[in-house]
């Protein structure tokens, strides 16, 4: 549900970003299009931009406390290093 309110509030931001550069479009390069081709690219990087930024930001809850918080204490606790 999460997934879902997140695209929605993407869509939302997209249409809004649209209404307040609708004039500007033109100069960012999209040049020869109709508007709703243009909504439908600003849209769909929106939603590019924000699926990326929410696999990143599982990928970096997920593996910086499990995996690199263990072994970058690992090496800098020196109390614990012991030879084997």
């Amino acid at each position: 549900m999460s997934l879902i309110a997140i695209a929605g509030a993407v869509v939302f931001f997209g249409m809004t970003i649209v209404n307040l550069f609708e004039e500007n479009i033109i100069k960012l390069g999209l040049y020869g299009m109709t508007n709703e081709l243009q909504l439908s690219f600003v849209i769909f990087g929106m939603m590019l931009i924000g699926t990326v930024f929410i696999f990143f930001y599982n990928l970096y809850k997920r593996y910086k406390i499990k995996k690199i918080t263990p072994s970058l204490l690992r090496i800098t606790d020196y109390s614990k290093m012991t030879t084997n």
